[in-house]
C-alpha cells in the first residue's frame, strides 16, 4: 500500500493533487490511499514504515500552520530514522522534503513554470532511469547542494533542482508532475487560465503541451514492490 498525503488546493475544479496520482498507481497494478494533512496527520503518523507519496499543492513550504509543522515534524522523523522506506515529493512534496533536509532551499522562481518543459538529465539511477520531459505547475524553486540531484529544470535564465535523492536514503523529489498527461494538462490550463494571465501574463496559447516522456511512478511503485520482499 502506498499511502498519498495530499495537501492544499486543487489541480483543477474539485480534482485535489492526489485524485491522479491515485489513478496512475491503480493503473500500474498497485494499492493506494489518499490521506490529508490537514485532517488526518494522527493516521498518518502511523504509517512511519510504509511507502508514501506527498503531493503538490498551493501552500508554500514555510507557511505559518500547524498541520505543516507538523508534515515537517513527520519527514524529518522519516529521513532521519527511516530513510530507507520508499518517499516521493511531487512539486510542493518534493520542495517540502527538500527544504526539511537542506532548510532555506526553497525559494520564488523568476517566472512561472506550466506545460511541457524539457528535463536536463544530469545522470540516472533509481526511480530517474528515463526522464527527457515532463509537465510543471509551479512557481517555487530549490537550490541546493545538499541533494543528489539527477536532474535540472530552467526558469528564465536560472537553474534549478529537478529530481533528487536524499543521500543515502530512498526518499526522492521531483518538481514535475508525472501523474500528469495531456489531458490533465489542458484541463488545469483551461481552470487556471484568467489567474495565469492576471498574475503571470501566461497565455493559455504559448503553454506547451504534448506527450510527456517519464517513468518516475512507475519506477516508483517498482521500488515499492522490492523493498516489501
Amino acid at each position: 500500500m502506498i499511502h498519498i498525503i495530499k495537501t492544499t488546493g486543487y489541480a483543477y475544479e474539485n480534482t485535489d493533487y492526489g485524485f491522479h496520482i491515485k489513478e496512475k498507481l491503480n493503473q500500474l497494478g498497485y494499492p493506494s490511499r489518499i490521506l490529508s494533512a490537514i485532517k488526518d496527520m494522527d493516521t498518518i503518523k502511523k504509517y512511519i514504515n510504509e511507502p508514501l507519496i506527498i503531493t503538490g499543492g498551493s501552500t508554500g513550504v514555510m507557511e505559518d500552520f500547524e498541520w505543516l509543522h507538523e508534515l515537517r515534524s513527520f519527514i524529518k522523523d522519516r529521513i532521519h530514522h527511516h530513510k530507507s522506506i520508499p518517499t516521493l515529493g511531487i512539486c510542493f512534496g518534493s520542495q517540502l522534503l527538500a527544504d526539511v533536509f537542506d532548510e532555506g532551499c526553497v525559494g520564488p522562481a523568476s517566472m512561472m513554470n506550466i506545460g511541457l518543459k524539457p528535463i536536463h538529465q544530469l545522470k540516472s539511477g533509481h526511480i530517474f532511469n528515463t526522464m527527457e520531459s515532463a509537465y510543471s505547475f509551479h512557481f517555487h524553486i530549490i537550490t541546493s547542494t545538499q541533494l543528489e540531484v539527477f536532474s535540472e529544470g530552467v526558469t528564465g535564465k536560472s537553474k534549478f533542482v529537478n529530481a533528487f535523492r536524499i543521500p543515502g536514503s530512498n526518499i526522492f523529489g521531483t518538481q514535475f508532475h508525472p501523474e500528469f498527461d495531456e489531458y490533465i494538462m489542458k484541463k488545469l490550463s483551461m481552470y487556471y487560465k484568467d489567474w495565469l494571465m492576471k498574475d503571470f501574463s501566461i497565455a493559455i496559447k504559448d503553454i506547451l503541451l504534448g506527450q510527456e516522456n517519464n517513468t518516475v511512478l512507475e519506477e516508483f511503485v517498482a521500488l515499492c514492490k522490492q523493498s516489501t520482499k
